[in-house]
């Protein structure tokens, strides 16, 4: 093994690569180096302590690092999880265990969790007790708290807890089963309303690889996503980038919209979500369902159930045993009464039941 020193702040860590310099293997906070384990920077620990950088500016969420861990495939299995956990979530060990087909094995998942030989690349400081208490890590409570915080800064999701989770189990025994069953859905907000009503117009009609890229590009060619930059740039620099001629318009009349004010972030934000719908829709390119999209995932509206949405329509046939013509806006309006004032949070449970590959589905968890 060869090993390198990175200063954070945290402290000093002992990041490890093997010997031929193709997988890191280990991650300690400080302490002796290992026998037999020069210091020295190879490429790829060098690689490393740069993504360990970035990761603690609040620039990287994410690594892009060879990984070599050692263990038991329970255990490897449980990393795997781990690595699964979106950047500035955090799951309980019941979610953890559900996440690797075993709802009864959290005393375990947590035994392995303290195994981790990788902690940060592998985030087992995003795994909390129940009620969020922060417990068992192998650096030491204060510097998972202090991860905590890094991650909490420099994101935003959907947040919900027991309260909204005990309203619907209450209201819907159905959907109560799929609450039970599958670890906690994890979705990002994006609080800049003009960026997110960006990304949903690029998102149209094509898949989300597809999606992903284009994303990536548009960041990287047009520079910042803002009215007045992305109405500075001709149809030519927005095609670029992959989207259609008619993509591109509605990008740019909406970057028009938002500058000269006829559409105000600062003032939807004190309107009735109808009113938001109505305002959002003037815009070329903006349908209720796009709307009621950027009231979930940017305004962090909370009782927002989309009829227009057909993963959550197959959501609720799926749960409920019916057929699609059953679905009516009338019966469809039935359940959103009933999971008001947390419709939003009962569409991202109902997502997951519209969008299993299979029904019944195979989640561990789950009982007929």
């Amino acid at each position: 093994m060869n090993c390198c020193p990175v200063n954070s702040p945290i402290g000093t860590l002992l990041v490890y690569a093997n010997g031929e310099d193709t997988a890191l293997v280990k991650i300690s906070f400080g302490g002796t180096v290992l026998p037999n384990a020069p210091m020295t920077q190879t490429p790829l620990l060098a690689e490393a302590a740069k993504q360990l950088g970035e990761y603690f500016e609040g620039r990287r969420k994410q690594f892009d690092l060879p990984l070599a861990p050692q263990g038991t495939p329970f255990q490897q299995a449980c990393w795997q999880a781990l690595c699964d956990i979106p950047y500035g979530r955090t799951h309980s060990y019941a979610d953890q265990a559900k996440a690797v087909g075993n709802p009864k094995a959290s005393r375990a998942v947590g035994m392995a969790n303290n195994r981790n030989p990788l902690p940060i690349v592998i985030p087992c400081h995003r795994v909390v007790g129940s009620g969020g208490k922060l417990v068992g890590y192998a650096g030491g409570l204060e510097i998972k708290e202090k991860l905590l915080a890094l991650e909490a800064a420099n994101s935003s999701w959907i947040e919900f807890g027991k309260k909204e989770l005990d309203h619907l189990c209450k209201a819907d025994p159905a959907l109560a089963k799929v609450i039970k069953a599958i670890p906690t859905p994890d979705y990002q907000r994006f609080p800049d309303l003009f960026t997110a009503l960006v990304r949903n117009i690029l998102a149209q009609q094509i898949s989300g690889k597809a999606f992903a890229t284009v994303w990536e590009r548009a960041q990287s060619s047009w520079g910042n996503i803002t009215p007045q930059n992305i109405g500075s740039l001709s149809e030519k620099q927005l095609c670029s980038v992959g989207i259609s001629s008619r993509k591109a318009d509605y990008v740019r009349l909406a970057a028009l919209a938002f500058a000269n004010g006829r559409v105000d972030p600062q003032a939807l934000v004190q309107m009735e979500d109808e009113d938001i719908i109505a305002c959002l829709c003037t815009l070329k390119g903006v349908g209720r369902w796009t709307a009621e999209m950027l009231l979930m995932f940017s305004l962090g509206r909370r009782d927002v159930l989309s009829f227009g949405d057909f993963g959550i329509r197959r959501g609720l046939c799926r749960i409920h045993g019916l057929a699609e013509e059953e679905l009516t806006k009338e019966r469809f309006e039935h359940y959103r009464r009933l999971y008001s004032p947390y419709g939003t949070v009962a569409s991202l449970y109902l997502w997951a039941a519209g969008n299993s590959p299979n029904w019944p589905p195979d989640w561990p968890g789950w009982q007929e």
